[in-house]
């Protein structure tokens, strides 16, 4: 590992986020073979304010950049400088995320090996618990002039790499490799977690340190490659670095399958409610399109209803988790098909509508339009949100077994509703008991419509039940 060409970069900015802070210094200092061959440094122009407390901490304001180059004056010297060097940084997440977020916005790709001193030292020195900067300062007794201004912090990088490679060189290269081989981890997550989790479908659970609740929830047909991707990536969303750098527990639930997956981690979400998790959370109410049929025109109104209502009325249509959501299919159905704002419940009125004025409406607000013609337009524009009918006598069973047909889970669904999971074991019943009772959820009913639009998995068969209690033994 000697050989490489390691490039130490050191990002001031104008806050913490990869995606919205703006480069205010950067410094990048070239080492092969221990040596250093070149260093380049650069206040930069944000092109923005520069908030009070940053200027408290790095000492750099507005009137110190005020003629100071913009990054896209820079960038080609920079991606220059940077080419065929690993790319390292004390936490690296943020300032390798950040530079390419600015590169980014002149339409210049940039890609680098990562490699993070702030784990290079938890690698070396596991005994201690604090691996910040002004922390391995104090504790090498390292001497700098003007701590967070770009350059300084680049030879702190540089003499802590120094004093490291004469500690133990060897151990020093074996950390290095460790990283260069594999994606970065989150700081305060042990890579056993890692490597323990398995190839198999399931679902797996972020957790913050001494946190009992997820962060967040996810799925996958195979747990380890999809954990490790929310590390391999570059982070361009700030909410997604943010949670990566919180998590330090990671638990998984495995299943037999996909669709064991898809209903576990909705249940699971629904459950915990992650603060990194908005999809899939549970709906205490919604809103619908309800159809009021009449003798003249049919109306609509959103109406807000509880999610067991939603199989009970034959004239609603649509499941939706706010009345903006529910509105704006009201507010197309006005410029797409011509119907009436006033029908629709946009507005109240018994004259010609705005929508009419303005040429949108076809009119029947003013029985421009024939009755007939506008309930069949209305109704058809309805029927794709539609609950499509449950196209089984009775309930269902869908038996799901593993690639080595030793686990199976039987999954069990009654108009579009899922009751529950169990565990199928060749010797023992199954105890029907342990089902929940029916309650429509929108996610499972998405869940269950996309699983029989597709192929179906070779794993998996599909049981039709008179009732409950006719599952063969």
């Amino acid at each position: 590992m000697s050989d490489q060409t390691y490039a130490f970069v050191d990002i001031e900015t104008t806050g913490s986020s990869p995606t919205t802070s703006r480069i205010t210094e950067v410094a990048i200092i070239i080492m092969r073979d221990h040596e250093v061959i070149d260093t380049f440094q650069s206040l930069v122009n944000p092109e923005t304010s520069i908030p009070a407390f940053i200027t408290k901490v790095t000492g750099i304001d507005e009137q110190l950049v005020k003629h100071a180059p913009t990054f896209g004056e820079i960038a080609q010297t920079v991606w220059e400088k940077l080419q065929d060097c690993i790319f390292v940084a004390h936490n690296v997440r943020f300032d390798y995320g950040l530079l390419k977020n600015e590169f980014k916005r002149y339409d210049i790709e940039f890609s680098a090996k990562t490699l993070c001193t702030v784990k290079l030292s938890r690698q070396l020195y596991p005994e201690h618990s604090r691996h910040g900067l002004d922390a391995l300062v104090q504790r090498f007794n390292l001497n700098v002039e003007n701590r967070h201004r770009a350059l300084d912090d680049c030879q702190l990088m540089i003499d802590l790499w120094g004093l490291w490679h004469e500690a133990d060189s060897e151990n020093l290269m074996h950390s290095v490799k460790q990283q260069l081989r594999g994606p970065i981890l989150p700081k305060n997550l042990a890579p056993e977690q890692v490597e323990n989790l398995p190839r198999t479908p399931g679902v797996y659970y972020f957790y913050a340190e001494k946190d009992s609740i997820p962060i967040y929830i996810g799925k996958s047909v195979d747990i380890r490659k999809r954990v490790l991707s929310h590390f391999s990536g570059d982070h361009l969303s700030s909410k997604q670095a943010k949670m990566v750098g919180q998590i330090a527990h990671i638990d998984f639930h495995q299943t037999t399958g996909e669709l064991g997956a898809l209903l576990h981690e909705a249940e699971q979400i629904k459950e915990y409610l992650p603060v990194y998790n908005r999809q899939l959370r549970r709906m205490k109410t919604m809103y619908t399109l309800h159809l009021q049929e009449t003798a003249d025109y049919h109306t609509v109104e959103i109406k807000e209803i509880e999610p067991f209502e939603f199989l009970q009325h034959k004239n609603y249509y649509g499941s939706f988790r706010s009345q903006r959501d529910a509105k704006k299919v009201l507010e197309n159905f006005v410029v797409e098909l011509g119907l009436c704002e006033q029908g629709l419940g946009l507005s109240k009125g018994s004259a010609a509508c705005f929508s009419h004025q303005l040429g949108k409406c076809h009119g029947a607000c003013v029985g421009k339009v024939l009755p007939v013609k506008y309930n069949f337009t209305l109704q058809q524009a309805l029927a794709k949100y539609k609950l499509k009918d449950w196209w089984f006598t009775g309930p269902i069973a869908i038996k799901e077994s593993d690639d080595s047909q030793e686990r199976s889970q039987v999954h069990f669904f009654d108009q579009w509703c899922y009751l529950g999971t169990l565990e199928a074991q060749s010797d023992e019943p199954l105890n029907l008991g342990d089902l929940h009772p029916p309650k429509f959820d929108m996610d499972h009913y998405k869940i269950l419509q996309r699983f029989f639009r597709q192929p179906r998995p070779i794993n998996t068969e599909l049981i039709k039940l008179e009732s409950l209690q006719t599952y063969p033994q």
